[in-house]
């Protein structure tokens, strides 16, 4: 882990254009797939494999763009909110990330997925990680363009051992 100060501002400043960065502004998806594209608003819990008993919670930006009939690439970014632990240390982390997944079906889709991302976690110190996860979960349609989504991923801080259990709920919106 590389560690260095990172004030406030520019942390912040540094997490916009991390997040900004890894949006899609166009896709080659042919047109059946129109309907499979799609943005997410997530949110949900961590749960560390440590003993840490902090209250952890997840926030995230999913993009998902089909690459064939059944494959998916998804770029995103997660952040998760650490709360006070018994040395009164609190903190946040931003995950830029990318996972390539497996779907099938239609209206209701279950998916598998690998990825990588790079964690950026401050208090009053910021680290910064390569990360792996796997994650798996479902996919629905609802009416006019807008779904819903549920996860589990498996986030592995220091590689291999998976460091944590992250379980998300999200709204999605196609286009």
């Amino acid at each position: 882990m590389l560690r260095h100060r990172c004030p406030p501002a520019i942390s912040t400043v540094m997490s916009t254009f991390a997040a900004l960065a890894i949006l899609p502004c166009t896709s080659a998806a042919e047109t059946t797939d129109v309907d499979r594209r799609s943005i997410a608003a997530v949110g949900g819990v961590l749960l560390p494999a440590f003993n840490d008993a902090r209250t952890e919670y997840v926030a995230g930006l999913r993009v998902t763009l089909p690459a064939s009939r059944i494959m998916l690439v998804e770029p995103g970014v997660t952040f998760m909110f650490f709360g006070k632990d018994e040395y009164g240390t609190s903190g946040s982390v931003m995950i830029p990330e990318l996972q390539v997944q497996a779907e099938v079906g239609e209206r209701v889709r279950p998916f598998v997925g690998l990825g990588g991302e790079a964690a950026v976690a401050c208090s009053d110190i910021c680290e910064s990680a390569i990360m792996l996860s796997a994650g798996a979960g479902v996919r629905a349609s609802f009416s006019s363009g807008w779904g819903g989504r549920a996860e589990l991923r498996l986030r592995a801080f220091y590689v291999p051992i998976p460091s944590a259990t992250e379980f998300t709920i999200g709204l999605s919106r196609a286009f």
